[in-house]
């Protein structure tokens, strides 16, 4: 692989599509190994899906998540780098 494939920056992508019904794909680009988390999390602050990928090599990654189980409305992606917040994306799910 070259060297011009591998991102430069920890990056939480939009999610798409957005909005959604019901999956959606949530995108984000390591530059560094390192230990990654990501949260959704709904408007009354519920983590409604969680997932630890480890430490994760550089490189970028997909998570297709399924609000099937979840009422309508906005959502919100969260990155977590080492345990800290890198950023937060909203996401609105429609029925």
């Amino acid at each position: 692989m070259d060297e011009l494939d591998f991102p430069t920056e920890l990056k939480l992508h939009q999610n798409y599509p957005n909005p959604f019904n019901p999956t959606t794909t949530i995108s984000f680009s390591i530059s560094k190994i390192t230990f990654v988390t990501l949260e959704i999390i709904n408007l009354k602050g519920e983590i409604v899906f969680h997932k630890e990928f480890g430490k994760l090599e550089p490189g970028y990654y997909n998570q297709v998540w399924s609000a099937s189980q979840q009422s309508a409305g906005m959502y919100f992606s969260r990155l977590l780098i080492e345990d800290e917040i890198l950023d937060t994306r909203k996401m609105v799910f429609i029925k």
